[in-house]
């Protein structure tokens, strides 16, 4: 697991709402949760959290969170 250092940021700001969340992301995230028909690399993926879309990229044994984005709650 690797984490962009902008994104490792707005993890940790986020945990003030979130307890747990960056533990969370890493934990879905070691589950490899691509779609099984996907196995592409440095494809960027995206997987809702509460209320954060969380970004990432897979490559071969790793997974990199580059960003985490607030979600509009009218979507």
């Amino acid at each position: 697991m690797r984490w962009l250092a902008a994104a490792r940021s707005q993890a940790e700001m986020a945990e003030r709402r979130h307890p747990g969340l960056v533990a969370l992301i890493e934990a879905v995230l070691a589950a490899d949760p691509r779609p099984a028909y996907q196995r592409d690399t440095r494809r960027r993926y995206v997987v809702r959290l509460y209320d954060l879309d969380v970004h990432w990229e897979a490559e071969p044994g790793v997974a990199e969170v580059v960003a985490l984005c607030p979600v509009d709650p009218m979507v």
